[in-house]
């Protein structure tokens, strides 16, 4: 027996802090927080990538972990899609309802809020998938939206009695209406009237100690602050 020996030839790539992380990494504040940035991502040139180091990192990058992020953005994108073509396909219910009886359907508080429960959802999905992560209010309300339509689904079980509940829910707030009406206008005068009476002056305005305690400076907080009286909390309401 006799060993054969095959010449090999080694490649060091001499950038070490573009292929490691940092001593600080924390892989849940890459998944659930701001991911934190390296000397790779800062790099603003391309002629790292004419020689053969550059080759070896990225291909070392793409072998490690690249591809599997790529597919896991993948998958993110067919969820995004599935979502959007679910909500579509119950968008088109509607759609069949509003051309069977459009008299009907626009004069039912019901069927508008089931179109706008769909059409949120579906319209956020859109421009995060075109332009980006929208607003954090965008997909806050789709998420409410779509669990209220979760919840209403659940009509249909006797079991669960939901569609009784919902009954005695709508009974109250029509009920309450009138009251909340008259008392929506008395908390909006007297909020008025110590916004008149009590906001401070141009001069005291630039001072910021002033800004902070006087809650009667602006309007809508003047809102806030008959409110917190009308439930009786009296702390934090002093004027200087």
């Amino acid at each position: 027996y006799s060993p054969t020996y095959t010449e090999l030839i080694r490649l060091v790539v001499p950038l070490p802090k573009f292929s490691t992380y940092n001593s600080e990494y924390s892989f849940w504040e890459e998944i659930l927080g701001k991911a934190s940035s390296n000397c790779f991502i800062e790099v603003q040139t391309t002629d790292l990538y004419s020689n053969w180091c550059g080759e070896a990192l990225i291909t070392f990058k793409w072998e490690s972990f690249g591809k599997y992020y790529y597919c896991f953005s993948c998958q993110k994108i067919c969820l995004y899609l599935s979502t959007s073509i679910g909500c579509l396909l119950l968008l088109l219910t509607e759609i069949r309802q509003f051309i069977w009886d459009w008299k009907l359907y626009v004069t039912s508080p019901w069927n508008l809020f089931d179109i706008g429960a769909l059409l949120f959802p579906v319209v956020t999905s859109i421009y995060w998938l075109s332009n980006g992560p929208p607003p954090l209010w965008a997909p806050a309300l789709s998420c409410l939206f779509l669990y209220l339509k979760f919840l209403f689904f659940l009509r249909a079980f006797e079991t669960y009695n939901v569609g009784f509940y919902l009954a005695i829910m709508a009974g109250v707030v029509s009920r309450v209406f009138t009251y909340l009406l008259i008392l929506g206008i008395i908390i909006i005068g007297f909020a008025h009237s110590f916004y008149i009476l009590l906001q401070s002056t141009s001069e005291s305005r630039n001072n910021t100690n002033n800004a902070n305690t006087n809650l009667y400076s602006y309007f809508d907080t003047s809102l806030l602050a008959i409110y917190l009286l009308m439930i009786g909390k009296y702390f934090g309401l002093y004027i200087i």
